[in-house]
């Protein structure tokens, strides 16, 4: 199985000193092409952490996270933008669509 998503060790805190929070902690994540992964978890947990950093929309503070091969967490932001234009896809629990624009335009 040649791996889609591969993310390796990854580790995310906000904040610092005594109020900071571990998000996520050592997470390790493979996902194979034609595979349909769902997260799940406790409100809290990580889940829209790990989706945001897989995405590029957020810098882990240790690991390493490759799509197609590709490492996200060396990429510049025009490349990140790239690969959410072309490769990865979101759709937003709370999305905000503009009622003049059609599907594709939003």
């Amino acid at each position: 199985m040649t791996p889609i998503i591969d993310v390796t060790d990854v580790t995310r805190t906000f904040g610092s000193g005594p109020t900071a929070t571990a998000a996520l902690r050592g997470v390790n994540m493979t996902v194979g092409e034609g595979q349909l992964v769902a997260l799940r978890g406790r409100s809290g947990s990580g889940k829209t952490t790990l989706l945001n950093i897989v995405g590029g929309l957020d810098a882990p503070d240790s690991g390493a996270v490759r799509i197609d091969g590709k490492d996200v967490t060396s990429m510049s932001e025009q490349q990140r933008v790239h690969l959410r234009r072309e490769t990865v896809a979101y759709i937003f629990q709370s999305f905000s669509l503009l009622p003049g624009l059609s599907a594709a335009e939003n």
